[in-house]
C-alpha cells in the first residue's frame, strides 16, 4: 500500500465519514487490499489504468487488491471507506465494479460505521448479483476530461460540439472522433446521458420534476421529460410527473 493510501486509510479507519471538497486529487497508486467505496453524496472522477469514470452518490464502488486507480472530487462529497479485511468471509469480483443500489435501501449505517450492517448489506447485493458496470465513461486524454469535468459540475451549461472543439484546440472531426473512441457516446449523447445522470441524484432528494428540469438548463419540463425518457429508455413514475 503506498504512503498515501496508509495515512488515508488510517484516518477514515477512525472516522468513517470521509469529506472532500475539490481539487482533491489521489495520484495513481495500489493497495495491498480490497477498498470498498461508499459516495454519499456528490461527484468524482474514478481513473484506471485503461479508463476513467463519473461517479455519482449514491454509488457503492469496489477496488479490487493491487489494483492501479487515481481519484478526484469533481464537487464537494461525503463517504466513507471501508476495507476488506473488515469485511471478512464476502466475495467480492476480481475486477472493478459499481454494486447497484436499490433505490429504496437505507444506507445511513455506511456513514455511522456500523460494520456488521455494512457488512450485511454488501453480502446480500453480492449474493443477488447486484453489481453493473460503471455509470458514464469519461475521456482519458486530460483536456478532454477537464472539459467533462466542468460539464459535471455545471451539468445546466450549453455547450455544442464546435465550442468543446475550439475550447480545447482540437478540430470538430479529430474532437468527435477522439471523443466516441474514450466514451462509446457521441458528445451529445454524452451530454445527455450526464444530465439523466444528474436528474436521478435531484429525484432521489424528493426535488420536482420543473426544479430539475430549471436546474439542468431546461426551459421546458416536457423537453426534458422526453429527453429523460429516450436516455433512460424507461418512463417516470407517475409519482414523479407530479410538480
Amino acid at each position: 500500500m503506498s504512503q498515501m493510501g496508509q495515512q488515508l486509510g488510517a484516518r477514515l479507519s477512525t472516522a468513517p465519514v470521509d469529506f472532500r471538497l475539490p481539487p482533491y486529487h489521489l495520484e495513481m497508486h495500489m493497495h495491498s487490499e480490497g477498498q470498498l467505496v461508499y459516495v454519499h453524496r456528490g461527484k468524482m472522477a474514478l481513473m484506471f489504468r485503461d479508463a476513467a469514470w463519473a461517479v455519482f452518490g449514491p454509488s457503492l464502488v469496489w477496488i479490487p487488491a493491487n489494483c492501479p486507480h487515481s481519484g478526484s472530487a469533481i464537487t464537494a462529497f461525503t463517504g466513507a471507506t471501508f476495507w476488506e479485511a473488515e469485511l471478512p468471509r464476502l466475495r467480492f469480483p476480481p475486477r472493478p465494479c459499481r454494486l447497484a443500489i436499490p433505490p429504496k435501501l437505507n444506507l445511513s449505517c455506511f456513514l455511522t460505521g456500523s460494520r456488521g450492517k455494512v457488512r450485511s448489506i454488501i453480502g446480500n447485493l453480492l449474493y443477488a448479483g447486484q453489481r453493473t458496470n460503471f455509470a458514464l465513461a469519461l475521456p482519458r486524454l486530460p483536456a478532454m476530461r477537464y472539459l467533462a469535468t466542468v460539464m459535471m459540475v455545471t451539468p445546466n451549461l450549453i455547450m455544442d460540439v464546435d465550442v468543446a472543439a475550439d475550447h480545447i484546440g482540437m478540430s470538430r472531426r479529430s474532437f468527435t472522433r477522439r471523443f466516441r473512441i474514450e466514451t462509446e457516446l457521441s458528445f451529445a449523447q454524452w451530454r445527455r446521458a450526464l444530465v439523466t445522470y444528474c436528474a436521478d441524484v435531484l429525484f432521489r432528494d424528493k426535488e420536482s420534476v420543473s426544479s430539475i428540469a430549471h436546474q439542468l438548463g431546461y426551459d421546458s419540463v416536457s423537453a426534458f421529460i422526453a429527453m429523460y425518457r429516450r436516455t433512460r429508455d424507461r418512463t417516470l413514475a407517475a409519482k414523479e410527473l407530479v410538480g
